[in-house]
Formats: structure tokens, C-alpha cells, sequence
């Protein structure tokens, strides 16, 4: 069997395959739900912001002839909600699987914020 895997600075990871930021969510989506998480090198989670963040107004999707637009605009519950009421139970199903997460702002307080906790 041929080894995929990757070495980066302080993770290592079975594979390459990351999902890109959001595609499942923060686990908890029915996709996700349908697969073992554990087949990926990492999870990217969906992006996080310090305070909540309710998002674009509807509709956050149109439907093209050759493919999909979306402007979700970060929908998220905020850090310390992520933190306790996703990453955790997150952690406890997959405790051998790479979270990496995907961090947003409005200023580089924001962005030093999130990471912190």
C-alpha cells in the first residue's frame, strides 16, 4: 500500500483529503453524519467568528446553469458556543481525527480572538 500520508509542523495526517471550511459543518451535518470522518486526514470546520454571526439574508444560493453560487456569509454561533456545544462532542466521537479550524473577523482582534479560545 502506497503512504499518503502528510507531515506538516505539529500535525500529521493519515491523508491529504480536508473537506473545505464548512462543507461539514462542524460535524453535526446530515452528510457528515452519513460517513466516518475518521476516512479523512482533517476536518476543516465551518468558519467560526468571535460573536455570532446570523449571516447573509435569503436567498444565500442560486442555482446556475453550469453549477452553484452561494454567499452563506458565515453563519455560525460564535467561539465559545463552537467550542462547547461542537468541538467537544465532535472531539469525544472522533478523538483520533485533525480539527483545523477556519477562523473569521472584522478586525485582527477578531482573528487573534478565536484561536486564543
Amino acid at each position: 500500500m502506497t503512504d499518503i500520508s502528510v507531515k506538516l509542523p505539529g500535525l500529521n495526517l493519515n491523508n491529504p483529503i480536508m473537506p473545505a471550511s464548512g462543507t461539514f459543518g462542524f460535524g453535526d451535518t446530515k452528510t457528515a453524519q452519513k460517513m466516518d470522518l475518521n476516512n479523512l486526514g482533517a476536518l476543516v470546520l465551518k468558519t467560526t467568528t468571535r460573536k455570532p454571526k446570523s449571516g447573509n439574508p435569503e436567498p444565500q444560493i442560486a442555482l446556475l446553469d453550469d453549477g452553484v453560487m452561494n454567499s452563506v456569509g458565515l453563519t455560525n454561533p460564535g467561539v465559545n458556543v463552537v467550542i462547547k456545544d461542537k468541538i467537544l462532542p465532535l472531539r469525544q466521537k472522533y478523538p483520533d481525527l485533525p480539527i483545523i479550524a477556519s477562523v473569521g473577523g472584522a478586525s485582527m482582534e477578531d482573528y487573534v480572538y478565536v484561536p486564543k479560545n
